[in-house]
């Protein structure tokens, strides 16, 4: 494991940076892993999925991808709901301004693209918080209450796609969301792409260090956004292009 004590001045990235390869050093990094959350906000974790799967999967997504199977309404997330493909534009009432499209990959569906990449995010989410929970398909109860974990991929389209800055506050049962880089800036997307800001204030244009499969995780009240993806290409929803994540999150069924 690499990582470096956080300082009173303004932390650069190198400082939120952990490698670790596998479970184990995940487990034993605990504790250090923490405490950087603690005084920054956030921290990547590189080194436990493979730069090159996440490419490859990519790349399949890519060329798989129909537009047509776009809705632009999905309702709330139903036990045994079928997958979707839903182009978010606009200013929602329960969520952040966007133009993005989220590509669900629920677990009690078959797998797909994506799915065995979620399950690894979600044993390195539990493990950081040595959460120990037997889920039965995505789905587990907790205080009486009824959750599922909620797999998807975000694609932020070249041409302006985006998401206003925010910060998230927790679900329901106190667990952070958890995030994968599927794309890589300079080579995907020339300009934009996820921010976050420090404790002072300062600006961190993470994109600019992420590397597909490099995992990143932020503490309720860090303040984030993805900057528009290529502002001035032409828009291109046709295609996936431009920025893409995989995010892990924990939700309350709405009924």
């Amino acid at each position: 494991m690499t990582t470096a004590a956080p300082s009173v001045q303004t932390p650069n990235v190198q400082q939120c940076l952990v490698k670790l390869s596998g479970p184990q050093e995940i487990a034993d990094a605990r504790t250090a892993i923490q405490q950087i959350l603690r005084d920054i906000g956030f921290v990547v974790i590189r080194g436990t999925l493979d730069s090159d799967d996440v490419t490859r999967e990519h790349q399949q997504l890519a060329a798989r991808f129909d537009p047509r199977r776009d809705i632009r309404r999905s309702g709330p997330i139903l036990d045994r709901m079928p997958n979707f493909q839903r182009l978010d534009c606009g200013d929602y009432a329960q969520v952040n301004a966007r133009l993005s499209r989220m590509i669900a990959r629920l677990f009690w569906n078959p797998d797909d693209l994506f799915s065995g990449l979620s399950r690894t995010l979600q044993q390195v989410r539990d493990l950081i918080v040595d959460r120990r929970i037997d889920y039965d398909q995505g789905r587990y109860t907790l205080d009486g209450h009824r959750f599922f974990e909620f797999p998807k991929l975000l694609h932020y389209p070249a041409g302006g796609g985006f998401l206003a800055r925010h910060h998230d506050g927790y679900n329901g049962d106190g667990v952070f969301n958890i995030g994968m880089s599927v794309t890589r800036f300079g080579e995907h997307f020339r300009e934009g792409g996820i921010y976050y800001q420090f404790r002072d204030g300062q600006p961190c244009h993470l994109d600019a260090w992420l590397l597909p499969g490099d995992v990143y995780i932020h503490d309720s009240e860090a303040v984030h956004g993805v900057h528009a993806i290529d502002p001035a290409a032409p828009l291109d929803l046709a295609r996936m292009t431009g920025r893409v994540s995989l995010i892990l999150s924990s939700e309350r069924f709405a009924a």
